[in-house]
C-alpha cells in the first residue's frame, strides 16, 4: 500500500512539473504528503534534515561550477564568439552536416569532461544561432542536446571524463573503461539512431523551402581562434583531470570538480582575450549568477527527494526482490528505479550502490560476475528513465532555452529514454549471449 501510495504521489509530482509548477515548492509538498501517508510522520525531523542536507551539500559542492558554466557561456554569446562559430560550422559543412558537426563538438567537450549542465550552457548559444540561421524550429535544440550529451556520452562510451562514468568505480573496482565490449557497439547504435531520429523530425518540420531569417555573421577571427576557448577547456580539463589532480589526495568528485572548473576559468579569460567585442563583464557577470541559481535550486531540491525517498520503510521490501535477482538485471534495474525517483543519472548512480550494499557485492563475488560488465551496465541503465519530468538537467535546459515542456518533450523522450531503454535491453542480450 505504501508502494502505491509512493508510486501515485511520483506521477503527481511529475504532472505538476510537466504543467509548469515550481518544482522548488512542488517536491517538499509532495515529500511530506508522501511522508504522512505512509505513516512515517514520527521520523519527519530526521527526513526533513536528511532533505536539508543532501539538498545544500548539493548546491554547495556545484555551485561555482554552475555559475562558471554560465558565465562562460554568457560570455562567448556576448563577445559575439558563439554566432561567429555557428556561421563557421554552416559556411564550412554547409547545411547538411551543421547538426553533425554540432553533436560531434559537444561530443568533444564532455570526452573532455565538461559536465552536461555546462554544456548546456555552452553550446546553446551555438545551436540558438545555427538554428535560427537556418530556419530549424528552436525546440529540436533540446534533440540535439539529448543526442550528443545525454545518451552515449554518459551511458555506454569507454572513457568518457563524466562523473557518471567515475561513480561505480569505488564500488565495483573498476575503471572508466570497464566494459568497452559493449559500450562500444552501443554508443554506435545509440549515436546512428539519435541522429538519424533528429534530421528525420527536422527534415519533417523543414520540408517547405524558406530564406535563413537571420543576416549572414561576419567572422572577424581565424578558425583556430574561434575554437580555441572550446578547446582550452577541454584540453586543460583533461590535463588536470589524467595528470595534475592525481598527485593530491583527494577524492574523485573533488577533483573533477577542480579541473572542469579551472578549464572553464582558463577558457572565459580567453575568450575576453580573443574577443574583438567590448564586453560589459560586470552585467555579464550578475546575469550569470541569476541565471545559475534557479537549475541549481532545481537539481539540488530533486537530489534531496531522492536521498529521503531512498531510507523509506517501503522500499526495504524492494530491495529483498532486487537481491534475490542476478546481479545482472538486479543492478540495472535498481540505478534505473533511483534515477527516475531523484531524476538523476548521477543520483541513480550514486544512490543504488549503497542501497544494494555488501550483499550485492558477495553475490557477485559467489556467481563471478565481471565487475567491468556490471559498470558499463549500470551506466547505461542510469540514462534509461533519468530524463523523466523532474530531472534537473531537462528542467535546466527549459530555464536556458526558455521553452516549454509540451513543446520539446516528445522527441526528447524517443531519444533520451525511449531509445536507452532499447539499448540497455540489447546491452543485457550480449552480456547473457556472449
Amino acid at each position: 500500500m505504501d508502494l502505491m501510495v509512493f508510486i501515485v504521489a511520483l506521477i503527481i509530482l511529475m504532472f505538476l512539473i510537466y504543467r509548469g509548477k515550481n518544482i522548488i515548492f512542488v517536491v517538499p509538498c509532495i515529500l511530506l504528503a508522501i511522508i504522512l501517508l505512509t505513516r512515517q510522520s514520527a521520523n519527519i525531523l530526521d527526513y526533513t534534515t536528511l532533505y536539508i542536507t543532501g539538498m545544500l551539500e548539493f548546491i554547495l559542492t556545484n555551485a561555482l561550477l554552475f555559475f562558471l558554466g554560465v558565465l562562460f557561456g554568457g560570455v562567448i554569446s556576448a563577445t559575439k564568439i558563439a554566432e561567429q562559430m555557428a556561421q563557421y560550422l554552416i559556411n564550412t559543412l554547409g547545411d547538411k552536416y551543421v547538426i553533425l558537426a554540432l553533436i560531434l563538438l559537444t561530443n568533444a567537450m564532455m570526452l573532455g569532461g565538461i559536465s552536461g549542465f555546462i554544456i548546456i550552457f555552452t553550446i546553446f548559444p551555438i545551436a540558438n544561432h545555427v538554428f535560427l540561421t537556418m530556419n530549424i524550429p528552436k525546440r529540436f535544440i533540446f534533440g540535439l542536446i539529448g543526442v550528443a550529451m545525454a545518451t552515449y556520452m554518459i551511458g555506454a562510451f569507454p572513457g568518457a571524463l563524466q562523473v557518471q562514468n567515475i561513480l561505480p568505480i569505488a564500488f565495483l573496482d573498476s575503471t572508466i573503461f570497464s566494459g568497452w565490449q559493449i559500450g562500444i557497439p552501443l554508443t554506435l547504435y545509440l549515436f546512428l539512431t539519435g541522429y538519424g531520429y533528429l534530421m528525420l523530425r527536422i527534415r519533417q518540420a523543414t520540408s517547405k523551402s524558406v530564406k535563413p531569417l537571420l543576416e549572414v555573421t561576419a567572422i572577424k577571427l581565424s578558425g583556430i581562434k574561434l575554437f580555441a576557448p572550446l578547446m582550452t577547456v577541454f584540453i586543460a580539463n583533461l590535463v588536470f583531470s589524467l595528470f595534475v589532480m592525481p598527485l593530491f589526495d583527494l577524492t574523485n568528485h573533488q577533483r573533477t570538480l577542480f579541473s572542469i572548473n579551472s578549464a572553464l576559468a582558463l577558457g572565459i579569460v580567453l575568450t575576453l582575450i580573443f574577443s574583438k567585442t567590448k564586453v560589459p563583464l560586470s552585467r555579464v557577470v550578475l546575469k550569470s549568477a541569476l541565471l545559475a541559481l534557479k537549475p541549481l535550486l532545481f537539481v539540488g531540491t530533486t537530489v534531496g527527494f531522492g536521498l529521503v525517498i531512498s531510507q523509506m520503510p517501503f522500499l526495504s521490501g524492494t530491495q529483498s526482490v532486487l537481491l534475490s535477482l542476478s546481479p545482472i538485471l538486479s543492478l540495472p534495474l535498481t540505478v534505473a528505479m533511483f534515477a527516475a525517483i531523484s531524476g538523476s543519472a548521477t543520483g541513480g548512480l550514486a544512490i543504488a550502490f549503497p542501497f544494494l550494499g555488501d550483499a550485492f557485492l558477495n553475490r557477485v563475488a559467489a556467481e563471478s560476475i565481471s565487475h567491468e560488465t556490471l559498470h558499463r551496465l549500470a551506466l547505461l541503465s542510469s540514462v534509461t528513465i533519468d530524463t523523466l519530468p523532474t530531472n534537473g538537467t531537462t528542467l535546466t535546459m527549459l530555464k536556458v532555452t526558455d521553452l516549454r515542456y509540451r513543446d520539446v518533450y516528445f522527441d526528447y523522450f524517443v531519444i533520451t529514454v525511449l531509445n536507452t531503454s532499447i539499448a540497455l535491453g540489447i546491452g543485457l542480450l550480449l552480456v547473457l549471449l556472449f
